[in-house]
């Protein structure tokens, strides 16, 4: 099998969907279900060793957003966006990234929102390359125009945190955690 380095994303994101694919086929009933996750982790390390990321790093990274988001809290909301859980996805997103990794959306356990984080922000760093950008698109969607610009914008909106405020204080937390959570 090709490591991390000799796939493309588009390789990446076709090893995945076959996790997918197993999972249509009730894979995760299967008393097997240790063997997708071995599969899911495979994917997240492919994904990483793209950009030269480490699984530290991912660790870090993951704490430091679990604690700006919810404060570790796996069943908070945002009343206004619709947000929710450790992460605060917004309910498309997780839709669109349990499935990309086949999970069940409608399984808001904080073990599978641990899962979907980890999976979409290693795709983040394997497709940005550093931990900043991933923030970036983490909060403004991976998309947005501020990619690649340190959070261009320092200005506040509606009372939110900037672009740049929460990139710096992501990176800050994942700089100072030296006891992050460790990813399954």
């Amino acid at each position: 099998s090709l490591t991390g380095k000799e796939m493309d994303n588009s390789q990446l994101d076709q090893f995945v969907s076959s996790i997918h694919a197993k999972q249509r086929q009730n894979f995760w009933n299967d008393p097997n279900v240790q063997q997708a996750q071995a599969q899911i982790a495979e994917a997240t390390d492919a994904y990483l060793e793209v950009k030269g990321g480490s699984k530290d790093e991912l660790n870090k990274f993951m704490s430091a957003i679990e604690t700006t988001e919810s404060g570790g809290n796996p069943n908070a909301k945002n009343p206004y966006s619709g947000a929710f859980g450790l992460y605060q996805f917004m309910p498309g997103t997780w839709n669109a990234e349990a499935k990309r990794f086949g999970l069940d959306p409608s399984d808001r356990s904080p073990e599978n929102q641990r899962r979907v984080a980890e999976a979409t922000m290693s795709r983040y760093y394997s497709m940005f390359g550093n931990w900043r950008d991933v923030a970036i698109a983490w909060y403004a969607g991976p998309a947005s125009k501020h990619i690649g610009t340190q959070g261009s914008t320092n200005e506040q909106a509606n009372g939110h945190i900037s672009i740049r405020g929460y990139a710096d204080k992501v990176l800050g937390l994942m700089n100072t955690n030296s006891s992050a959570q460790t990813v399954a």
